[in-house]
């Protein structure tokens, strides 16, 4: 029926799931035919998509993508210039190795890059995953020397957005002023 209307071309649909199936019942996640979706990283994975009917190509982007990026996506799709205040990243600019999905679940934070998935617990790491080639996350890399600087830096990276968050929400300063 939207294809009718004179609005259609005129319009950026985005369509995102709130949260998974499988993260609202633990029977389910745990049952899954497909073994990833049994692990914490597959509970949370759901679909994003942006259709925008004027461009007839589509593209799939694995690169990590939460809903603190449906805010800035939106704003670059309309060409917005202007200042905002988010904790996410439009999915419409180049990959550049810098994406992340953070959340909290179990007591410990999870911080997700285009590679790896750490959880944190505040004070400090209690598991590294390689997601991309270990999607089942079984191989267990921390303690491992060799991602020492991996671990650093998903670290720096968590800490960082725990105290911005955490500063932010002391300060009542969640949203841009430009006063």
């Amino acid at each position: 029926i939207a294809k009718t209307k004179s609005w259609y071309n005129d319009t950026v649909f985005i369509i995102v799931a709130d949260h998974s199936f499988a993260a609202n019942n633990a029977n389910t996640s745990l049952n899954s035919k497909l073994p990833y979706y049994r692990n914490r990283l597959g509970i949370y994975s759901i679909p994003f998509v942006v259709f925008d009917p004027t461009k007839p190509v589509g593209v799939i982007d694995k690169r990590p993508a939460h809903h603190v990026d449906i805010l800035p996506t939106a704003l670059d799709l309309a060409n917005y210039n202007g200042t905002y205040f988010s904790f996410g990243q439009s999915l419409l600019q180049k990959a550049n190795g810098q994406n992340y999905v953070v959340h909290f679940s179990n007591h410990l934070y999870h911080i997700v890059d285009e590679e790896f998935i750490l959880l944190f617990d505040g004070v400090n790491s209690k598991s590294l995953f390689n997601h991309k080639d270990d999607p089942e996350l079984t191989n267990e890399l921390l303690g491992r020397p060799m991602y020492s600087e991996r671990i650093k830096k998903l670290e720096q990276k968590i800490k960082a957005i725990i105290q911005t968050y955490s500063n932010s929400m002391i300060n009542n300063r969640l949203s841009y002023s430009a006063h």
